[in-house]
């Protein structure tokens, strides 16, 4: 929590008696505090946990078993975590001793709970290597168990996700790879930027390079080279340049061209986010990708564009749309199934797995610059300045001034540092203990003089090398000398393969087309022949049913007859919107409000609007039957307590004189085969139903077997009870 944020929990505090027969618990745990970019302050809670909340002392619980981690790890962290967190707890700098915990007996034991890889000399290259070799290794003995692999920040992760996608190993990582990092995103600029200035001779290169096009280094070096003054597009429509491009080149060429040209003669006639989309599909772009996330990523790049082409007027500036990007995130990968899982420490906050990898705690992170002012606000160390905070402030020394005599702006930094090296601790802290079966290191150890380097001290592994600094020496030792083999010469290897479209692409040939009917799949089988009861019938009709939705969502909850007449205004704007107007408003109200008091009368309408398992009010589905298709649209359908699936349907029809028991039976026939339709699209077996509002008429009967009916559309993503 924050200073500001304390201070409001004081004042709360202060407004709370004991003896009420309530108990107030402030639970945390100090050596989790890891979020101090975003002002989180662990002396409060220390000053919570010493002198207490206002004028309330709290009485301390020390909460120490384990019920998470096996014995392995508890003991592991209990014997590592002593030498890596203080020893005493400090307001000033932020420092929390250390507490050990014992292990639920229970959770079993293993003397392989926690490895730490030192690899010595090694690159990071070598480290996705061993990412992967220990993906593998875990998922083979242990199939069912989650895996996490933890990092501190997003760019430790450069060449272990390209490792993991290269061996095959699916994962989900939500909010951590930048979309600009994609290579389709690339792709998609190089084609904005390209579109946008014809004279972007390295956009231009890059489209002609993409798969959409293909062309080889050789193709692109004859096309461009020797013509410094001439746009690329000028080269492409030169008949002596093309003739030097290979057989394949040209043919590549050709088809791009004419797209390309299509694109530059809607210049100003129309939207850039609607030309780069279509060029992109013409040119077979979404051929070229076959993941979910791709397209998802293709779809944010295209909204994205749109955005910011709206909020410039239509005048773009690519650098600002490109550093705008930066703020974006890949979507994850659809079809991974959870069991890997990549993210930072801080996202892991809260979880467990039964395994977890942390590399590279040998990386540091990026430096702060010199600030123009110091500053630090920190809890009051005293009772006598209890509720306000002192707010320590300094600004930058002059650039001609030497900086060690400022000695109040570097005090404060030095304690910005303090404070900064006391939550990395606590960050390695909360990254060991989300384990539940295995905890693994990974770190590259340098070596000089023939003996381990001490780590850069902004670095996790300078935090933990206390703990760790044994083992590293002992895998020092172990490594086979370098005299004792024949090291091979290594030579970098690149992977030059070009993915790209055949030569020969073409679009797909489309589907055959199909009848499309709004109100049913078929016409002849399922349409119902309506006597026409007039316009304003129909619009009272709609509003009706968007109140019914309205008290359905709402499970009746606040509905009465009080309400409909409180509402009763909304209802006459809502028919005026629909085109109602003169007498006819003030009676198609009327008719409005006794449709929904007789219904909230009712007791069987309460049973239908009331809660109800996967009830759906209003759901909307796309079906198709044979070769025909259309859209329903379901009034309302739920699972009653005996599990039987009901569909409802509300008739606002109404009926003068005697005969109503007749003129519902009538309207069960009329109604049946629509109503069956429904059925099937939700699976067959139904109990159906007609309700009539103003009429308080109802009528029900089973579904029986028809023709095979088949969703092509839920109308949004998946939902419980719903096929």
């Amino acid at each position: 929590t924050s200073i500001t944020q304390f201070e409001l929990i004081e004042r709360l505090v202060a407004d709370w008696r004991p003896g009420d027969g309530r108990t107030m618990f402030v639970v945390g745990d100090p050596m989790q505090s890891i979020y101090r970019f975003r002002e989180a302050e662990v002396g409060l809670f220390l000053r919570a946990w010493n002198s207490g909340i206002a004028s309330l002392r709290l009485h301390r619980l020390q909460l120490a078993r384990n019920f998470r981690s096996q014995q392995g790890l508890v003991d592991w962290a209990n014997a590592a975590f002593v030498r890596v967190l203080p020893g005493a707890s400090d307001m000033a700098n932020g420092a929390v001793a250390f507490e050990p915990s014992v292990a639920d007996q229970s959770a079993g034991s293993s003397p392989e709970a926690v490895k730490f890889n030192a690899l010595i000399d090694g690159s990071p290259h070598d480290e996705a290597a061993r990412v992967v070799e220990l993906v593998r290794r875990m998922q083979a003995d242990d199939p069912a168990a989650s895996i996490a692999l933890l990092v501190r920040a997003r760019p430790h992760l450069a060449q272990i996700v390209p490792a993991l996608r290269e061996a095959g190993l699916r994962f989900t990582a939500v909010e951590l790879e930048l979309l600009l990092a994609r290579p389709l995103i690339g792709d998609l600029l190089a084609l904005t930027r390209a579109l946008e200035h014809l004279a972007d001779k390295v956009a231009w290169l890059a489209v002609l390079r993409a798969p959409w096009c293909g062309l080889t280094l050789a193709d692109l070096s004859a096309l461009a080279e020797g013509a410094p003054n001439a746009t690329v597009w000028q080269l492409m429509g030169d008949p002596a340049r093309r003739s030097q491009l290979s057989a394949d080149g040209q043919q590549r060429a050709e088809r791009v061209a004419a797209v390309l040209a299509r694109a530059l003669k809607l210049r100003g006639r129309s939207a850039l986010a609607e030309r780069v989309r279509e060029t992109w599909r013409l040119l077979g772009g979404p051929a070229c990708i076959s993941t979910a996330a791709d397209h998802a990523d293709a779809e944010s790049f295209f909204d994205h564009l749109a955005q910011h082409e709206e909020r410039s007027r239509g005048v773009v500036d690519i650098a600002e749309l490109e550093a705008s990007l930066v703020r974006l995130y890949a979507a994850p990968d659809a079809q991974a199934t959870g069991k890997l899982q990549v993210m930072t420490i801080h996202k892991a906050k809260g979880l467990e797995f039964d395994y977890v990898i942390v590399p590279g705690l040998d990386r540091v992170t990026t430096g702060d610059d010199a600030q123009l002012m110091q500053w630090l606000e920190r809890p009051a160390m005293t009772d006598d300045l209890r509720g306000l905070g002192e707010l320590l402030l300094s600004p930058i020394y002059p650039p001609d001034a030497d900086k060690k005599d400022d000695s109040i702006y570097c005090w404060i930094e030095r304690l910005q540092q303090q404070r900064q090296a006391h939550e990395d601790e606590r960050l390695l802290y909360v990254a060991a203990t989300r384990a539940r079966k295995q905890l693994q290191w990974l770190a590259c150890i340098a070596t000089a003089d023939g003996d381990v380097s001490v780590p850069r001290e902004n670095s996790l592994l300078y935090r933990l090398w206390p703990a760790v600094e044994d083992e590293c020496r002992r895998a020092l030792a172990e490594r086979a000398p370098l005299s004792s083999f024949a090291r091979a010469p290594t030579t970098a290897t690149y992977d030059q393969s070009l993915r790209r479209l055949p030569s020969d692409w073409t679009f797909p040939i489309a589907p055959p087309a199909i009848d499309w009917h709004d109100d049913a799949p078929s016409a002849a089988e399922f349409e119902i022949e309506f006597s026409w009861a007039g316009e304003t019938a129909r619009r009272i009709g709609i509003v009706v049913h968007r109140w019914l939705q309205r008290i359905a969502d709402d499970a009746l909850h606040g509905w009465n007859a009080e309400r409909v007449q409180a509402i009763a205004p909304h209802i006459e704007r809502e028919l005026a919107g629909a085109g109602i107007s003169g007498d006819e408003l003030k009676a198609a109200r009327s008719r409005v409000e006794q449709a929904l008091t007789s219904t909230l009368s009712d007791a069987r309408a309460r049973w239908l609007l009331g809660p109800q398992n996967e009830a759906r009010s209003e759901l909307r589905l796309t079906v198709h039957n044979g070769s025909l298709a259309g859209r329903i649209v379901l009034d309302r359908t739920f699972v009653d307590e005996n599990g039987a699936r009901w569909i409802i349907d509300y008739k606002t029809g109404t009926h003068e004189g005697a005969g109503v028991e007749g003129f519902l039976d009538r309207e069960r026939l009329r109604y049946a085969d629509q109503l069956e339709l429904y059925a099937q699209a939700l699976g067959g077996a139904a109990q159906l139903g007609l309700y009539f509002p103003l009429l308080r008429g109802w009528r029900a009967w089973p579904s029986e077997t028809r023709a095979e009916v088949r969703i092509i559309d839920g109308g949004g993503p998946p939902r419980t009870g719903v096929p």
